[in-house]
């Protein structure tokens, strides 16, 4: 069942995280009404049935909080995103109001003006559709990339223990996971943190070299046993070349002796 609000007049698909709680408040609302009513409830002019309306199993319309992951239309760049949902096509709906139609249709096609500018060059037509059209833009990359570096987790397990480092992954951890569906405070959040993230973006290249040459070294190992292998390899097949040779030649000599004593005896 779908339940639009009349006062809204813009596409259901963006609704904002203030759309969701009334959403969430009117079927909290209709399910209170049927357990004290027991039976029907008035749904703009039609009388609807409640009775096969599943309220325990009711989708949460709002992303969820906290660490767990969620999933998001990737696109292979925002100028393919803002494409795809500041399309007009989307904002044609009959009760759709028509200054937003408008904004859309303006959004897109400065878009079509800026085909080939960087994601950073398109950030301005994005905030835009944010703050106008109330678009979610996909969090979903920046999200997993910021905590790569604010996941207490890493932290715990240096050692020495890195007291100050925990505490300030944490504080940040936190905000990511608040702000985990607003892109723009997650860009404003990766600022505020440059130093901390700089610090262990040293770490992993400092990792990463160290790991660069140990597989170096482990590589050069290898490298110097199979050579030594195929060496001795070698070694063992001149080794046959010259016992074959050695036999070869005994028994001509004694083909030769043979031969020389038989003619003696004859």
């Amino acid at each position: 069942m779908f339940l639009q609000d009349r006062s809204f007049k813009g596409d259901w698909r963006y609704l904002n995280n203030n759309g969701h709680e009334h959403i969430t408040s009117c079927l909290f609302f209709l399910y209170k009404v049927k357990h004290s009513v027991g039976g029907s409830v008035f749904i703009g002019t039609k009388m609807q049935e409640t009775d096969n309306i599943h309220f325990e199993s009711m989708p949460d319309f709002g992303r969820t909080k906290g660490t767990e992951a969620f999933e998001e239309k990737e696109y292979d760049s925002l100028y393919d995103e803002i494409a795809d949902k500041c399309h007009p096509n989307r904002f044609l709906e009959e009760d759709s109001n028509r200054n937003t139609f408008s904004t859309a249709n303006a959004i897109y096609y400065e878009l079509t003006q800026r085909e080939g500018s960087s994601d950073e060059q398109l950030k301005d037509l994005r905030n835009r559709a944010i703050h106008e059209l109330g678009i979610h833009f996909s969090t979903k990359k920046m999200y997993d990339h910021l905590s790569s570096f604010f996941d207490p987790r890493i932290y715990t397990q240096m050692e020495p223990y890195p007291f100050e480092r925990v505490e300030n992954a944490k504080r940040y951890y936190d905000s990511l996971n608040d702000n985990r569906d607003d892109i723009v405070a997650l860009e404003q959040l990766e600022k505020e943190a440059e130093p901390f993230i700089k610090e262990r973006e040293l770490e992993i290249e400092i990792e990463n070299e160290k790991k660069r040459k140990e597989n170096e070294e482990y590589k050069r190992i290898l490298n110097a046993q199979r050579e030594e292998e195929e060496a001795r390899k070698r070694e063992d097949e001149r080794g046959i070349k010259r016992d074959l040779l050695r036999g070869a030649a005994i028994l001509g000599i004694a083909i030769i002796v043979a031969v020389f004593l038989k003619k003696i005896i004859l």
